[in-house]
């Protein structure tokens, strides 16, 4: 691979300015969308696994409500809502 393609693949993955050490993506060597429609099916994937955590954290406080048990709800939601938003700029991508 060249330095050319290495430096493509680092500007789309940043956005701006590149930082002091920059790492491009390990597949960053593969087509533009195969790379999206592999992060799109792991990012996928990821919700699935936070929603599933979310739910038994939800269950969680239900069956004894207190202070932490709530904290680990938020942030497991947050952890959702997270996963949520990279799996929407992946499949967004196709969409372009």
């Amino acid at each position: 691979m060249t330095g050319s393609a290495l430096h493509a693949a680092l500007e789309r993955r940043y956005d701006g300015p590149l930082p002091r050490n920059p790492s491009a993506w390990p597949d960053y060597d593969t087509s533009w969308p195969l790379q999206c429609r592999v992060r799109r099916h792991l990012a996928w994937r990821a919700v699935r696994t936070a929603s599933r955590t979310a739910i038994a954290a939800k269950r969680h406080f239900r069956t004894l409500p207190s202070v932490e048990t709530y904290r680990l709800w938020r942030v497991r939601r947050h952890a959702l809502a997270h996963a949520l938003g990279g799996w929407r700029y992946f499949r967004d991508l196709d969409r372009r």
